[in-house]
């Protein structure tokens, strides 16, 4: 084994040093402005793969550029501007090294984890806020940690990762060891000015595995801190940009896709309703607090904003979670009207679409301590989802009257105190022209429910369920049918006081107890396969609104061929009250309506019209039923149903 012995102090150069050199009597920290932890698994596999190719061939092996700055101008302290994740991986792997055998490999603790005397331990290597706890306690302490947010399990998988490979290696561990602190060779550079940082920062936002939005925001806004020398705001942006990480973690969507989009929809809500703009929030933010403006007065008025938005990105990355996460919800919501809320999240979640009415949720959800009238808004802006983008056929583009919902979330966000007493003239509604008394809250009612009526009134709802002759629509690819059926099973169990888990819509497969449903199924009345020679599969009535039921089957029961009543014994069989787990009612109310048809037809001989027929009449009847309910379920204050 080597031992620790005395490197000169790294200059304010240029020069290439291997791992051991590299740190002997240096310290390094994470600034805050860098992204937590992300390397995957496949980056630990690469470095693992040419760890064990250098050792077989003996040779030092470039292994990449450290770029840092003097920290606080001392000598030997220094923070990673570039090449952070490659240091933090080998720290992580030689602290597997120590634990692996503390006395074989004694020299570790000193040279990359602490220094000092007991008592008196200084770190050598300190990440950034946002993975501290997770590094300090899980790497350094070796104790159990509950990742939080993506950071977190990032550092676990790689610990667990080289733990593993050690134990695989145990008899090469020393080579191994001695292949990594003396054949791996950094570039490391360091700027002699700090007004360089401006420089590096931009190297960090497009250098390496590519930076969400959000993280380039973080980093861009402790770089304005840090610039104009705002502590109070950089601790500020710290705080909260953990609860951010932490929310959105929970949401699970954790993407750099997801979160452009929450971003997006933050920044419709608190800056602009501009969609073209709302794509490249990183670059409006730049533009929107310029860093180069050194005006005491723009400084103080910037200040202000950001922290004002990076506390709404808090807030809102809450309610985000809680719109996906119904756990998360149950576990953290401590207000007033919890039951209700958390049945209108239910219902958001369970529809197939959100992204035209998400600035619009997070912009209500930020009047979250006036339960009552959130209720209220969140209940017609299900409504507002249904009606518009997903009831077949009411918009021309899943796009269309989006700006008109930025708008109002835009307005309901930024104008909190708006009263119709303070207007010197009616305010009326965007559409209908309805006037508007009340509050704020008041104010986005109407205007909601004005645009649902102008664009799916009571005929729009209706013919957006009924299949015409001339269209070529199969509702079998709806993609509202299941969160449509799983309403109407909940309709069918109020009667008898039963509740339906709507979330099982979610679920995809899913085994129930040692029963047969183990999927929720959605299926032909009248099998796609039946009769195809006369009635081809994309036949008329096989793809009405009333010819599909949503019940409990087991995946491998194939029913594409069976005739409507053999295929409706097996449903019943496996779904109906009292002996399928998912205990469908619809589809025991299903097997009454086709007695009712087969007896109205009497005794004709069953030929393929008359399966056409029967086929027709149930579709006819169900959809009449569905219709009925779809009326009762999504209508608007006051609104009526069509008269036939």
């Amino acid at each position: 084994m080597h031992s620790t012995s005395h490197q000169p102090t790294v200059q304010s150069t240029s020069k290439t040093f291997n791992l051991k050199e590299l740190f002997t009597d240096n310290f390094f920290s994470i600034p805050d402005y860098q992204r937590g932890y992300s390397w995957e698994q496949q980056h630990l596999v690469d470095l693992i793969k040419d760890i064990e190719n250098i050792t077989q061939s003996n040779h030092k092996h470039y292994t990449g550029t450290i770029v840092a700055a003097r920290l606080n101008k001392k000598e030997n302290h220094y923070e990673l501007v570039d090449g952070q994740q490659r240091l933090t991986t080998l720290v992580i792997m030689m602290n597997e090294f120590y634990h692996f055998d503390p006395v074989l490999f004694k020299e570790v603790k000193s040279l990359f984890l602490f220094r000092g005397s007991i008592g008196n331990e200084v770190p050598v290597f300190v990440p950034n806020v946002e993975t501290r706890s997770c590094f300090n306690l899980a790497i350094l302490e070796a104790k159990s940690f509950q990742p939080t947010i993506k950071s977190h399990q990032s550092i676990l998988d790689a610990s667990q990762t080289f733990r593993e490979w050690l134990i695989t290696n145990k008899d090469n561990s020393v080579g191994l060891y001695e292949t990594i602190i003396s054949q791996l060779s950094f570039l490391f550079f360091t700027p002699e000015h700090d007004k360089e940082i401006g420089i590096m920062f931009e190297v960090i936002n497009n250098r390496g595995k590519e930076l969400s939005e959000l993280e380039k925001i973080k980093n861009f806004f402790i770089y304005y801190a840090t610039v104009h020398d705002k502590q109070k705001l950089r601790e500020d942006i710290n705080t909260l940009w953990v609860s951010i990480q932490t929310n959105l973690s929970q949401s699970q969507r954790i993407s750099n896709d997801d979160e452009k989009a929450f971003l997006r929809y933050c920044y419709l809500v608190f800056f602009k309703t501009t969609k073209e703009k709302s794509w490249n929030v990183y670059d409006e933010c730049k533009l929107e607090f310029d860093v180069k403006n050194n005006d005491p007065a723009f400084i103080d008025s910037v200040i202000k904003r950001m922290r004002a938005f990076i506390t709404f990105l808090a807030d809102a990355s809450l309610s985000y979670s809680w719109f996906f996460n119904a756990n998360y919800f149950q576990n953290s919501y401590r207000g007033e009207e919890k039951e209700q809320i958390q049945k209108c999240l239910t219902y958001l979640r369970c529809q197939p679409t959100f992204a035209s009415i998400m600035p619009l949720y997070l912009a209500i959800m930020s009047r979250i301590i006036q339960p009552v009238k959130v209720v209220r808004l969140l209940k017609v802006l299900e409504i507002l989802n249904m009606r518009l983008y997903i009831i077949p056929g009411v918009l021309t583009r899943a796009d269309s009257k989006q700006a008109d919902l930025f708008w109002f979330a835009h307005d309901f966000y930024n104008d909190p105190n708006w009263e119709s007493t303070s207007e010197q003239t009616p305010l009326l509604t965007r559409y209908n022209e309805v006037e508007i008394k009340g509050d704020v809250f008041d104010w986005l009612y109407q205007n909601m429910v004005q645009i649902i009526y102008k664009y799916c009134d009571a005929q729009k709802l209706e013919d957006g369920l009924v299949l015409n002759d001339n269209e070529n629509k199969n509702y079998y690819r709806w993609q509202g049918i299941r969160y449509f059926l799983a309403c109407y099973e909940e309709d069918l169990r109020k009667s008898g006081k039963r509740s339906f888990d709507i979330h099982r819509i979610l679920s995809g497969r899913k085994m129930v107890g040692e029963n047969l449903n183990d999927q929720l199924s959605l299926e032909h009345i009248w099998a796609s396969q039946n009769m195809v020679d006369d009635f081809p599969e994309d036949y008329y009535t096989k793809r009405r609104l009333g010819n599909f039921v949503l019940c409990g089957l087991s995946s491998n029961i194939t029913l594409s061929k069976e005739s409507i009543p053999d295929k409706l014994d097996i449903l019943l069989r496996y779904n109906s009250a009292g002996e399928g787990a998912l205990d469908m009612l619809q589809v025991s109310k299903l097997v009454k309506v086709l007695a009712h048809v087969r007896e109205e037809l009497g005794s004709k001989r069953q030929t393929k019209n008359y399966w056409r027929d029967l086929a027709n009449m149930l579709c006819d009847k169900r959809e009449e039923d569905l219709i009925k309910f779809a009326f009762k379920r999504w209508s608007l204050p006051n609104e009526k149903a069509l008269k036939k």
